[in-house]
């Protein structure tokens, strides 16, 4: 069990202690040790600025679902985010987590106007399909 931030550092009882038949042995923390309430260490607060930005994969899935050709671009960008940031390359990860939701939101652009499109031609191909028969009945 591992403290968290907020928990202090276990203490250890004795760095070392001779045993019985004269060997060194390192003692390790109780489980109350690991919770004792010694010194506080202030909690770690990330400012918005450091913090990893998103990595949008869920806009990768939405290009793969709506139009896949786009995912193979959304995905690449989305996985190297954190690869950029942990690098230290802090604004190549903010515009690869970019380039993923705005391929995502073309792919899903894109699937509406081939949507839109599709209805059309449907209604198209119909209305001609009923034009002609009125041409054979009368």
């Amino acid at each position: 069990m591992y403290p968290n931030q907020n928990q202090p550092m276990p203490a250890y009882r004795a760095a070392a202690q001779v045993g019985l038949d004269d060997r060194t042995t390192v003692m390790r923390p109780s489980g109350r040790d690991m919770n004792a309430s010694g010194v506080q260490r202030p909690p770690v607060q990330e400012s918005p600025s450091t913090a990893c930005p998103s990595s949008n994969m869920g806009w990768a899935a939405a290009a793969l679902i709506f139009f896949w050709p786009l995912a193979f671009a959304a995905f690449g960008h989305a996985g190297r985010v954190s690869t950029l940031w942990i690098s230290g390359d802090r604004v190549g990860a903010q515009h690869a987590s970019d380039q993923a939701k705005k391929l995502g939101k073309y792919a899903l652009i894109m699937f509406g106007v081939g949507f839109v499109l599709t209805i059309v031609l449907y209604v198209v191909v119909i209305a001609s399909a009923v034009s002609s028969m009125s041409a054979y009945q009368g």
